[in-house]
């Protein structure tokens, strides 16, 4: 946080300075609820309530939604998506605590070596997956202006919460399926390709909605001014596409004891940032279109990584629509 504090102070005059950090105040929070819901989260998995986490999960991000699009609404900030993610990473904790607190079969401490191990073997990785989503945002904040960063992050977060959550979701159930069919790379290849297919399908179900609230419901309430972010929530549906094969990939990786190899996925990522925010400096359209790109490098390089494991056939209908969507997106003028 004090890191993208020191970034904007070098790039905005004071009193925009002040203002866009006092906005970006609640991300220091976020860090805080995420630790408290880990150990949680982590009894509840061991116990075997995946879906109740998934759940959880899905229903935290609508909740920020509901708490944080009227914030972008009255403050016409990124203060807006600075409170989305605080609303969410809060009622996940919340849903969890009072979870752990209910259920008798739930041990109140972890087994310690088992939990701990995967979660240090991860911990890198998660690391640089968190960068790698925030690195975009501070680099347009500092090449293109705060309003380009609020217009992106209110689609970025229209866009990207129902396919993260579905994605999220997808790979908590994975990691269960996993365990019944040992380390066979065909077996974990085929398991892995029936969430890709079944997260597909959610995915395209999800986008009618999300993309019917964005241009019949927000964009008569917030007016001509947020036109260019509402523009852009179509291709960033269509990154979802490709992110939930990356999420997929995590629990593969985690059980193969590849964890140190996952690495160079989110770095691949983050070297696209640059990109994006230069892009952003051209125009949104052209920053969302990069944001597409970067999630097509990072799955590609997922696929890499997974190597007999990889869905192939999978990522090649994800590929063909991609295509399609995107030339669909062309068509519109997107």
């Amino acid at each position: 946080m004090l890191c993208v504090v020191g970034v904007l102070s070098l790039t905005l005059s004071f009193d925009d300075w002040v203002w866009t950090s006092t906005a970006l105040l609640p991300l220091a929070a976020v860090p805080c609820f995420t630790c408290l819901s880990t150990a949680d989260m982590a009894r509840l998995q061991l116990a075997g309530h995946w879906r109740y986490v998934s759940g959880a999960r899905a229903v935290a991000a609508v909740v920020a939604l509901v708490g944080g699009v009227p914030v972008a609404v009255l403050s016409r900030s990124v203060l807006g998506a600075s409170v989305t993610l605080l609303v969410a990473e809060t009622a996940f904790w919340l849903l969890v605590r009072r979870s752990v607190q209910t259920r008798r079969d739930v041990v109140t401490t972890v087994r310690g070596q088992e939990a701990r191990s995967a979660f240090k073997s991860m911990q890198a990785y998660s690391l640089l997956a968190w960068i790698q989503g925030q690195a975009d945002r501070v680099l347009i904040g500092g090449f293109a202006g705060t309003v380009a960063l609020g217009l992106y992050s209110v689609a970025g977060s229209i866009g990207r919460s129902a396919g993260d959550s579905i994605a999220a979701a997808q790979a908590s159930v994975l990691r269960v399926d996993l365990t019944n069919v040992g380390r066979d790379q065909s077996k974990i290849r085929s398991v892995v390709g029936r969430h890709v297919r079944s997260g597909m399908l959610l995915n395209a179900a999800a986008a009618a909605p999300v993309l019917g609230v964005s241009f019949i419901v927000l964009a008569p309430i917030l007016g001509p001014s947020w036109a260019e972010a509402l523009q852009i929530v179509p291709v960033i549906v269509i990154a979802s596409i490709p992110s939930a094969l990356s999420w997929c990939a995590a629990p593969v990786h985690i059980h193969l004891d590849r964890s140190r190899r996952a690495l160079w996925a989110p770095i691949a990522g983050l070297m696209v940032a640059p990109l994006i925010a230069l892009a952003a400096f051209s125009s949104l359209q052209l920053a969302a279109w990069a944001v597409l790109g970067r999630e097509i490098v990072v799955a590609l390089t997922q696929l890499l990584l997974m190597q007999k494991a990889a869905p192939w056939r999978e990522a090649a209908i994800m590929g063909a629509l991609i295509v399609v969507s995107s030339a669909c997106c062309v068509a519109l003028g997107v």
